[in-house]
């Protein structure tokens, strides 16, 4: 395994634990899947990181909750928008 992958998948789980820290039901949207855990976005990130794909979350909370959105994008490709991943 190559440390520096390794490396950024830790970052970004810590990065994404940390975000998430003392909220109460969490709620995932990992492009292509129904709602899922976040248990399941976790490995979804690990797996697209470890086969070469950069990875971004965004968090967004209500008073109870929190939605995580995730995307995913390969090298050389710009980053996508997250209305190119999520329409409304």
């Amino acid at each position: 395994m190559n440390p520096s992958v390794h490396q950024k998948w830790e970052t970004l789980r810590d990065s994404l634990r940390q975000e998430l820290s003392g909220d109460g039901e969490i709620v995932a949207h990992i492009p292509g899947w129904p709602p899922s855990s976040i248990e399941k976005a976790l490995r979804w990130v690990q797996a697209s990181v470890y086969e070469g794909f950069y990875v971004a979350f965004r968090v967004e909370r209500s008073a109870t909750s929190a939605t995580v959105w995730l995307k995913k994008w390969e090298f050389g490709e710009d980053e996508p928008d997250w209305s190119e991943i999520y329409a409304a």
